[in-house]
């Protein structure tokens, strides 16, 4: 991560001292940079205020989330059916991320659906960041033959792509890449 990440929710503290009546938290947007064992103490800061959980189900907070599940197994089953590939590598996100365990849990079935093979090295954790290139560089090297990438979320893809630009690889032409949340 960059040493100026921690200013991307900076905006949450103007919140304490201004007079509004709900505070909707984007967990998925600022999880990246606040360690998840810190979120408690970070939604703390909001105790007296009406808050809004998105992303993530926290005890004591009502929530709203995606349906992971429906979406991710659209794009896999589309890079499968329609594309015809096989070995397809899936760039998860953090440890212990809801949405993230469930794209997990996703790729995983619908790989053995399908009858493909996976190893646990094709599905490693990256950050949720642009700042994954390390664990991209090492996915490839361990598997040249990949056909497809899929990233737990588009701000990983960035990473993506400048490995796969650094490479030589063309995205849509030599390797097939997908995003998720937009």
């Amino acid at each position: 991560l960059s040493d100026y990440d921690y200013q991307i929710n900076t905006v949450y503290q103007y919140a304490r001292h201004s007079h509004i009546d709900i505070l909707i938290i984007s967990l998925g947007t600022i999880g990246p940079f606040i360690d998840y064992l810190d979120i408690e103490g970070f939604l703390e800061k909001f105790k007296d205020m009406t808050v809004i959980i998105l992303e993530e189900e926290i005890s004591g907070y009502p929530c709203l989330t995606i349906d992971n599940r429906t979406g991710f197994r659209e794009c896999l089953e589309h890079l499968i059916h329609k594309h015809g590939f096989k070995k397809i590598c899936y760039i998860n996100g953090k440890r212990n991320n809801r949405d993230c365990s469930e794209r997990l849990e996703v790729y995983l079935e619908v790989m053995k659906e399908n009858g493909l093979s996976v190893e646990p090295d094709m599905y490693p954790y990256g950050n949720l960041s642009s700042y994954c290139d390390k664990v991209v560089e090492k996915l490839l090297d361990q598997y040249p033959d990949t056909e497809a990438i899929c990233f737990a979320n588009d701000y990983m893809t960035i990473a993506g792509y400048r490995v796969l630009k650094a490479r030589g690889l063309k995205v849509g032409q030599d390797i097939a890449v997908t995003g998720f949340d937009d």
